[in-house]
């Protein structure tokens, strides 16, 4: 795990202990295929603890983007699926409610809320 350190010292650990448990977490359940002849094997690395590799590269950091980008990104893709679901129901509420899973009501309020 030693050969790990730089890499670990080098993360900016821009979350909270969790990030770091959940790293250390998969570091050890990884371990065999992480550390080949006592190196690291970086390719293998890259996909099982991706934010480890990326911190060594701050030119191709993406900024990380803020939680009401998220909201609203998961919203615009709820509101499609509902509209696609809409469609493919030419239009009849009950129907789109029931294959969404949700009550005609609250069908109606998120369309409402979208315009």
């Amino acid at each position: 795990m030693t050969a790990l350190l730089p890499y670990l010292v080098r993360h900016a650990w821009p979350g909270n202990v969790r990030e770091l448990e959940n790293v250390i977490e998969r570091a050890m359940l990884s371990a065999r295929e992480l550390l080949r002849d006592e190196g690291v094997d970086e390719q293998y690395l890259a996909r099982v603890l991706p934010e480890l590799c990326q911190s060594q590269l701050p030119s191709r950091r993406a900024k990380a983007p803020q939680a009401s980008d998220l909201q609203t990104v998961g919203k615009a893709a709820q509101l499609r699926h509902v509209r696609e679901t809409l469609d493919s129901c030419q239009g009849d509420l009950d129907e789109a409610a029931r294959r969404l899973g949700i009550s005609r009501t609250t069908l109606w309020r998120r369309l409402r809320a979208a315009r």
